[in-house]
């Protein structure tokens, strides 16, 4: 660690050094620190574990740090991978109280909204990400929340609002791949089904539904973005296709609802 002295002339430099006074230190950019580099680098290889002992041990190596909201958002970030949805919403509202700048402030708020909408409550997830978006700030990933606002509405029953919002999605990000995701969708809203594959190859989605009419279910292939997509159900609620989902899951299949 460095030590410099700040507009102090250097005759009192020297005598504040001899009597065994030296003025305060100016830390080491905390990106330097060894700690803080190693847990991105574990995230980035999907090592999660590790990524989160060398956040926490910058944490305790450095409390003070004007980087602890950025390691909390990232411990958050962590978590969010681990499906340890609770962890997550803790480490955000860490970073939260820690006083972040503005844009890390948005993207923590942004965390608190995807752990609301992955544990399904929609309601709370759609308010947040509203707020979020309202601020009007360009650094955050604003298609990928207009999009995700969209989806929790449609999920919690609000069809119109949530039309919408994918609309705006859609339109105001036109070159953006959460714009293609966003039309997609809006060919979905109204129900909801539940998709057990895409394939390349129709051969393969006919297979597919065969191995399902046997179980009993009601599988169709449509056409989406190249592939061959089997689903089943047309459900009037996010949470019928839900229950038709664990039921596909119980019998071996993949199960993702949609949209």
């Amino acid at each position: 660690m460095q030590y410099v002295f700040h507009q102090v002339p250097v005759f009192l430099a020297v005598a504040l050094l001899a009597i065994g006074c030296r003025p305060r230190a100016v830390p080491d950019p905390p990106r330097q620190t060894g700690a803080f580099l190693e847990g991105q680098r574990h995230f980035l290889n999907a090592d999660y574990t590790r990524a989160v002992a060398s956040f926490e041990r910058f944490i305790a190596q450095n409390p003070k740090s004007r980087s602890i909201p950025e390691v909390h958002y990232w411990i958050g970030a962590v978590r969010l991978k681990q499906d340890r949805y609770s962890d997550a919403q803790e480490a955000f509202r860490r970073c939260l109280d820690t006083r972040p700048n503005a844009t890390l402030k948005l993207k923590a708020w942004a965390g608190v909204g995807d752990c609301y909408r992955l544990t399904h409550r929609f309601y709370l997830a759609a308010q947040v990400y509203g707020r979020v978006l309202r601020t009007r700030n360009l650094q955050i990933e604003r298609d990928l929340i207009t999009f995700n606002r969209g989806v929790c509405l449609l999920r919690h029953g609000n069809l119109a609002a949530g039309k919408k919002t994918l609309e705006e999605c859609a339109k105001q990000y036109p070159a953006g791949r959460w714009a293609s995701r966003a039309r997609e969708t809006l060919k979905l809203a109204g129900s909801f089904h539940v998709q057990t594959g895409a394939f390349s190859k129709r051969a393969n989605a006919e297979k597919e539904m065969q191995q399902l009419k046997a179980k009993g279910f009601n599988p169709r292939i449509k056409t989406s973005s190249g592939n061959f997509c089997v689903r089943v159900g047309n459900t009037r609620t996010w949470k019928e296709a839900l229950a038709l989902a664990n039921r596909l899951r119980a019998k071996g299949f993949q199960a993702n609802c949609l949209p």
